[in-house]
């Protein structure tokens, strides 16, 4: 028998879901290159607890879903990641690149030992994202201005979506549209302008079940808020969590135990310096690289002072040395004028070298 809270939150969802319907503003997407991993065991949040940055635990306790990063020994980023709670305890998807999703559960097998653990590729779902395109519309200018709220009551990111765990073992799903469409719907743990990542069977249409177009740019707005993801933009075995903005995106806890790859994270973190990061980059003209290997930005001067992850159209990512890209005044890549800004998302404290500039 519901009681009376749950029964207030499952009719707060419900309104919020007629809301994604009536907003012509809002679209899906689906996400070709991300899979999804199945880890289910009655030990998975502590078998997940000793290789992942973040901290499993908050998912146990109550969240749906977490941002975080698999390192290897030496402190760089194997995979970014999304680790979803479905409606059953000691059940959980992962959601990484589909390119690396092979590779990610022979990584967690290596460690699983004699924990009671099922790792398998799952087939029977696909990543969707549901988010406002119009954020891809707006100038470098306006970007920064302070859109946190934009999707808020619009696009469904609500507490509803939150489920704690005795609600869990009980089996009653608010996460799910209904039982017959088998949709898991959750909020991006990184960023609200994200959107949500809708969890849906292979064989349904998200864009039919929730009424909504279906979209065509969003990793044009990824690029504009500066967040990479998958392997084109945080190089496994090259990257670093902290380069990768990782702490910035909820995807690192430093206040839990140990985990692979952490002495190097936790180092860094502590000395508070972090010279370079992934930033937006926007093009004044569309690149024109053909076969080129060239990935250098220079300033005015001919230094080089970052690298291009990725792009497209005229939005891309790249990893910059954030001191010197602000004292800039001219960027260059391919002979193409770039610029870069600071994302509002970023604490206003941070980084120290910005920080700095600005007060001069």
């Amino acid at each position: 028998m519901f009681t009376l809270r749950r029964i207030c939150r499952k009719a707060a969802f419900l309104r919020s879901l007629c809301t994604v319907t009536s907003r012509d503003a809002v679209v899906a997407e689906r996400l070709e290159q991300r899979a999804l991993l199945r880890v289910a065991g009655k030990d998975a949040y502590g078998f997940l607890q000793g290789l992942m940055t973040n901290d499993i635990t908050h998912v146990e306790s109550g969240i749906s879903s977490m941002y975080t990063m698999f390192l290897n020994t030496r402190g760089r980023v194997l995979y970014d990641a999304i680790i979803y709670q479905t409606s059953e305890h000691g059940v959980l998807f992962i959601e990484c690149d589909s390119s690396a999703i092979e590779q990610l559960s022979k990584h967690l097998k290596i460690y699983r030992l004699r924990k009671k653990v099922d790792i398998d590729v799952e087939n029977e779902h696909k990543a969707w994202v549901v988010y406002d395109p119009s954020l891809t519309e707006n100038s470098s200018c306006t970007l920064v201005e302070d859109v946190k709220d934009k999707l808020v009551g619009r696009v469904l990111p609500c507490d509803e979506l939150e489920l704690g765990k005795k609600e869990r073992k009980e089996g009653f799903s608010i996460n799910s549209i209904s039982s017959k469409n088998n949709v898991l719907i959750y909020r991006d743990p990184r960023l609200y302008e994200l959107g949500l990542r809708v969890l849906c069977p292979s064989s349904e249409d998200i864009t039919e079940l929730l009424n909504v177009p279906r979209g065509s740019s969003y990793q044009s707005l990824r690029y504009r808020l500066g967040v990479g993801e998958g392997v084109k933009d945080i190089v496994p075995d090259e990257s670093f969590p902290l380069e990768s903005n990782c702490d910035y995106l909820h995807g690192v806890s430093f206040h839990k135990g140990c985990y692979i790859g952490q002495e190097l994270t936790a180092r860094v973190y502590h000395t508070g310096v972090v010279r370079k990061r992934i930033m937006p980059l926007f093009f004044e003209s569309p690149l024109n690289v053909g076969n080129s290997t060239q990935r250098e930005i220079v300033n005015e001067k001919g230094k080089a002072v970052g690298k291009l992850r990725s792009f497209e159209n005229l939005n891309g990512i790249g990893l910059l040395r954030i001191s010197e890209v602000v004292a800039s005044k001219v960027l260059t890549f391919c002979s193409a004028n770039v610029k870069t800004l600071r994302p509002h998302w970023w604490p206003k404290q941070a980084p120290k070298e910005l920080e700095s500039k600005e007060k001069l």
